[in-house]
């Protein structure tokens, strides 16, 4: 069931998908450092909550920091997806294929392509596209202008964002 107010929740996930790439290109330029990390870690569950505290046992790395970075900014992605896709479904019933205004069902149908590729395989995304779906489709009044996928050669492939044209094409 999509939230009453889904919008709401859409822009707070579009600003976390923004500030999760912040995140990467700060900890890229060194700015953000593993040794800034502390290896003691206190969880509370609500203020005033219960505290669980953790000690890792060494370090963080720095290509594991860098790669926490990528995780984050590929889950919050794919909660924005997720969330985009609900919401269409809702609005406009489950057949994005037969959805008879062409704009709009373009943009369905890229946008539950994206949504296969995390939700069958949130740690290792790959394309998981359906036969109807192995064609092309332009998605056009982007601010970052318009956006051509191809889906016919993506089917199995590992998701990368380049495929589509960076992370910032989706936003």
């Amino acid at each position: 069931m999509v939230q009453k107010d889904w919008h709401k929740l859409l822009k707070t996930v579009e600003d976390d998908v923004l500030i999760a790439q912040s995140m990467v290109e700060t900890i890229a330029s060194g700015t953000i450092v593993p040794s800034m990390l502390s290896t003691n870690v206190t969880i509370e569950d609500r203020p005033g909550g219960k505290t669980v505290c953790f000690t890792r046992e060494q370090q963080i790395s720095a290509e594991d920091l860098k790669g926490w970075a990528l995780n984050i900014q590929t889950a919050l992605l794919g909660m924005w997806i997720l969330m985009v896709d609900q919401a269409l479904e809702a609005k406009h019933g489950k057949d994005r294929l037969q959805d008879t205004d062409g704009k709009r069902r373009a943009i369905r149908c890229v946008i539950y392509q994206l949504r296969c590729a995390i939700a069958h395989s949130s740690y290792a995304a790959s394309w998981q596209v359906g036969r109807g779906y192995q064609c092309s489709f332009t998605v056009s009044g982007l601010p970052s202008g318009q956006l051509i996928l191809d889906f016919s050669q993506l089917n199995g492939q590992p998701f990368k964002p380049s495929q589509f044209g960076g992370w910032f094409r989706v936003i």
